[in-house]
This record gives C-alpha cells, sequence and structure tokens, in this order.
C-alpha cells in the first residue's frame, strides 16, 4: 500500500460552485429574519444559562441538613428547637428505614444467586441484617404509627432503667452466691 494516495485515478474537483443569490429571493430572505428573530436570541439565551449553571453547579441528592440539637438539649420553652428536633429525629428514621431495606435488599439478592446453597453463602448477610433489625427495634420498636422524638427518648430511657435494674438484681446474685 503506498504512502500517499493516487489524487489521478479521481477526477478533480469541480471548481464552480453556484453562488446564492442573496438579493430578492423569499426563502433566503425568510431564512435570514428567522435566524436574526428567532434562533439568534434563542441560542444565546441558551448559551447564557449553561454558562450559569456550569458556574453554579446544582445537585439534586444527597442533600446535607446540618446536624440540630436532639431533644435533651433543647430548653423547656424553646419550641424552635423541639421542632427543629422532632424533624431530625423524623429524618434520621427515614435513613434508619432506607438502611434497613438495602440491607434486606441485599440479603434477597444473595438468596436468588445462590439458591439452594444460600444458608451456607448468605451467612455474613443474613447475621449483618438480624444485628441492624435488632439495632432498630431497639431504637423505634414499639413507637408505632406515631412515633415522635419524644416516645423514642422516653423508650430509651424506659430500656436505660430496665438496664439498670436487671444489671443490680445481677450484682445482687452475685453478692449471694459469694
Amino acid at each position: 500500500m503506498p504512502e500517499e494516495p493516487d489524487w489521478e485515478g479521481y477526477p478533480p474537483e469541480s471548481q464552480r460552485r453556484p453562488e446564492r443569490e442573496k438579493g430578492l429571493n423569499p426563502v433566503y430572505l425568510l431564512e435570514a429574519v428567522y435566524s436574526q428573530v428567532v434562533d439568534r436570541p434563542v441560542t444565546l439565551w441558551r448559551e447564557w444559562i449553561e454558562r450559569q449553571r456550569a458556574n453554579n453547579r446544582i445537585y439534586y441528592y444527597h442533600r446535607k441538613f446540618r446536624r440540630v440539637p436532639e431533644l435533651t438539649e433543647c430548653l423547656e420553652d424553646d419550641v424552635v428547637c423541639h421542632y427543629e428536633a422532632e424533624m431530625q429525629w423524623k429524618r434520621d428514621f427515614l435513613v434508619d428505614q432506607q438502611i434497613l431495606k438495602i440491607i434486606k435488599d441485599r440479603v434477597g439478592h444473595c438468596k436468588a444467586l445462590h439458591g439452594e446453597n444460600a444458608d451456607q453463602k448468605c451467612v455474613k448477610e443474613v447475621q449483618h441484617y438480624k444485628d441492624v433489625i435488632k439495632i432498630y427495634w431497639n431504637k423505634y420498636g414499639d413507637l408505632g404509627a406515631y412515633g415522635t422524638a419524644r416516645k423514642c427518648l422516653m423508650k430509651q430511657k424506659e430500656q436505660m432503667i430496665a438496664e439498670r435494674k436487671a444489671r443490680k438484681a445481677a450484682e445482687a446474685e452475685v453478692a449471694a452466691e459469694e
């Protein structure tokens, strides 16, 4: 194969090209008017918008809310702080639900992938799911459909009191055996 193409085998390019007759032809006149009146402003507007968006990127995902004080850190008569703490709790609740759903989906995918051998192959995922369910239940269980940050706080307080009583009872049994 030669380095340069053999141009002699091709017909020469025609040097004669018809020129556009701009003057009185209505098609060319309408094209020029359309180009200047409709197309150009729209194109300039679109380019300006694209430049603005390039400078100020807008991300529609992973919105970050600042953490607000929890209900225990609010003053008694600070209604705004109570409301912010409630909204923070609701966001945390929704995030925890999504985490639970993702881990449940992982277990389902593992079981679908391994079929009959899922009992041996998916032990780690199932154990992780059980741990997450336990944590979720300790935090949000028995709150009902209308759970609030205040109810959740009371539930945690009751759990702490029950754990303290159980620990004292266990210490008393150990002391009685000695």
